[in-house]
């Protein structure tokens, strides 16, 4: 999903309402950069983050949503932390709009 759906213009302008949150477990992928002078470790494929950011997003993702099977698993919360809507497995950008659009009418 992250070179195809996530590029998506509509999917873009649509996660504008929601705090969207990257949980993965796999770490490892991490490089070494340098910003502002100093050395930093970002996620080579989640920008702007380390690959313990996500790991931890996704402990506790696991805590937070009982059950979660396959992968990926997207969910919809609500402001509480309520689900409201889950699909697992991949989705296109157009899935993703619709199911996010039903979460807002909730």
């Amino acid at each position: 999903m992250e070179s195809s759906t996530y590029p998506d213009k509509k999917l873009i302008e649509m996660s504008r309402n929601f705090v969207n949150v990257v949980a993965h477990s796999e770490t490892g992928h991490e490089k070494e950069g340098v910003v502002g002078g100093k050395k930093v470790k970002w996620c080579t494929r989640y920008w702007g983050i380390s690959c313990d950011a996500h790991s931890k997003c996704y402990q506790q993702a696991g805590n937070q949503f009982s059950g979660i099977s396959g992968v990926p698993c997207t969910i919809i919360a609500d402001p509480a932390g309520k689900e409201l809507d889950r699909k697992a497995g991949g989705m296109s950008g157009s899935e993703l709009v619709a199911m996010m659009k039903k979460g807002l009418e909730k």
